[in-house]
């Protein structure tokens, strides 16, 4: 059965279906709703849980052993697929389907992906997913949506915020779920029942010396001393690498599109509210649009997808130096390229 992110909680308390596939590139609401099947199978004992990393040259064998073990005293457990490459998910399909043909009672199989495109979803193995479990496809919030989900977070902290708050909030993360979810923690935190603009704006202000947007300011900005100032508090306060490098490369990414978008005639404005640009954001993007190239973009892009490789551990490495040496590219991009 297909489901919306919201409905997944009420789901899992009507119980356990054998399967789970979570699937999309918004990474907090995937996340979010693995953690859901991962308490909602703990409370229902499935005490084991094995979790795999699918990347190119992945063993399957593991995976069709444990999907496989049918003896009457086998431990209940939840199997997790964590996918990074679909081309290497590819030769497990059949192990899947194989799954779906004989399944277990004492297993759930809990499936993360990259956003599929069509053709997959019309695929055998995905159908049969679908039809014996749940299928989740998560998109990134538009504006309209997010402002109801931060207000439903607020909700579940027992706080209560005024829509001026609301608004200044969502522009403060600027869609963005993980720093959306870490300010309401950090408000609930202070022992705040209701939140009005006033007392936001003060705890905005108090908690931006340096952060990921201060970032972002900094090095598509241009300033690069103010740039090298701010790796070293980010490097000292051992900011959470895979989410700076996601907050850069998705940065990157929505500069090109917008970039591409106007050389072939779209309206930028139409293009800066497609792609999520509002708020304190919206100067940044435009004066960036001025700095680099379309070539440019794509360059770094290829090196942001370098760094991916050592910020996960595929490639030896120091990843916070490949950081650097991205970030720093960035803010001098009319300037060879740091070599990695």
């Amino acid at each position: 059965m297909k489901l919306n992110p919201e409905e997944l909680a009420t789901q899992l308390a009507q119980g356990i279906k054998p399967v789970y596939l979570i699937t999309g590139d918004e990474p907090y609401q995937c996340l979010d709703l693995v953690r859901q099947v991962r308490q909602a199978t703990t409370a229902a004992g499935y005490g084991t849980r094995e979790s795999y990393q699918v990347d190119a040259g992945f063993d399957w064998a593991p995976v069709q052993v444990s999907t496989t073990n049918l003896s009457l005293f086998a431990e209940r457990k939840l199997i997790e697929l964590r996918v990074n490459s679909m081309k290497a998910f590819k030769s497990g399909e059949s192990i899947l389907k194989d799954y779906t043909q004989h399944p277990s009672d004492d297993t759930v199989l809990l499936i993360s992906l990259p956003r599929l495109e069509k053709r997959v979803k019309s695929q055998a193995w995905f159908s049969a997913l679908e039809k014996m479990g749940v299928v989740i496809e998560v998109w990134p919030l538009e504006r309209k949506q997010f402002v109801p989900w931060l207000r439903r977070h607020v909700r579940q902290e027992a706080m209560t915020i005024e829509n001026d708050a609301l608004e200044t909030l969502a522009d403060f993360v600027e869609g963005n779920l993980l720093a959306a979810s870490q300010e309401i923690s950090k408000l609930k935190a202070l022992g705040l029942n209701h939140i009005d603009n006033k007392i936001l704006l003060e705890q905005v202000s108090n908690s931006s010396k340096f952060g990921t947007e201060a970032l972002l300011d900094a090095c598509f900005g241009g300033d690069l001393e103010r740039t090298v100032r701010i790796l070293g508090s980010l490097g000292e306060a051992k900011e959470a690498q895979p989410l700076l490098l996601w907050n850069v490369a998705r940065e990157l990414r929505r500069l090109l599109l917008i970039k591409q978008g106007v050389s072939q005639g779209v309206d930028k404005y139409k293009l800066l509210a497609s792609n999520q640009v509002f708020g304190p954001s919206k100067t940044r993007v435009e004066s960036a649009l001025r700095r680099y190239t379309e070539t440019q973009l794509e360059d770094l892009l290829v090196r942001a997808a370098e760094s991916d490789r050592y910020v996960k551990g595929i490639k030896a490495g120091n990843s916070w130096d490949e950081l650097i040496k991205l970030i720093i590219n960035i803010a001098q991009p009319n300037k060879e390229l740091v070599s990695a």
